[in-house]
């Protein structure tokens, strides 16, 4: 069999532009937003704020950490307080311990889960206050239509 042959060619070509389907046009979706459901909003950004607490204490640790090793806590009181008071460079590198660091960073990532939840929900309260005056969002989508 000569698969060289041109009317065999031009045979396999005609059988695969039958099978392909002509190009569609796009679907457009459009959808109108109307209102936020508060709760499912509450949810969600305690989701989102738990998540972000968790990697800012995580990024403490880890600034703390490497802060600590690198001797930079004893430059960083020696440069603040001097060499003129030895008692309170000593004091203040006894107060900043690994503890009281992340003791703090915990202290502020609860503050942004909860400023976070409550930004996110008096969010969803003014946009469903808002509706009743411009009725809404008005989203469009544009996509292929899908196979046949």
């Amino acid at each position: 069999m000569d698969s060289g042959d041109p009317s065999r060619l031009r045979g396999i070509a005609e059988r695969l532009a039958e099978k392909v389907t002509p190009a569609r046009e796009a679907r457009q979706v459009r959808l109108l937003v109307t209102s936020f459901g508060v709760w499912t909003t509450a949810k969600n950004a305690l989701v989102v704020g738990i998540i972000i607490g968790v990697l800012m204490i995580t990024a403490v640790f880890i600034a703390w950490t490497s802060f600590q090793s690198a001797g930079g806590l004893n430059a960083a009181a020696a440069a603040l307080v001097g060499t003129s008071s030895p008692t309170l460079s000593s004091s203040l590198t006894a107060f900043l311990t690994t503890k009281t660091v992340m003791a703090a960073a915990i202290l502020l990532a609860v503050l942004q889960v909860v400023a976070t939840t409550v930004t996110a929900v008096v969010g969803a309260l003014a946009y469903n206050a808002s509706v009743r005056l411009t009725g809404g969002i008005l989203l469009g989508f544009e996509g292929h239509a899908g196979r046949p």
